[in-house]
């Protein structure tokens, strides 16, 4: 399952490049005061990296939700930790 895990953050991080590039764009449009215009490749990109964000996320969330209740059982009064 470890391979799984690097593979979804892989994933993600890749996502959040598109992201990242879109934001950007679409800062720079703002300060020019024109409008953003994406190519349908463009688009495509960031419809891809949806897809994968949405599916690293459903392999990563049930993991985070167990080491969030873990954590919060740890902090809870009167734990032994």
């Amino acid at each position: 399952m470890v391979v799984d895990d690097i593979l979804a953050m892989g994933d993600m991080m890749r996502a959040c490049f598109v992201f990242k590039r879109f934001i950007e764009d679409s800062v720079t449009a703002s300060r020019s005061y024109r409008p953003l215009v994406i190519s349908t490749q463009r688009a495509q990109e960031m419809q891809a990296a949806t897809d994968l964000l949405r599916q690293a996320l459903s392999v990563l969330e049930p993991k985070i939700q167990v080491i969030l209740v873990r954590a919060q059982q740890a902090e809870a009064p009167g734990s032994s930790s």
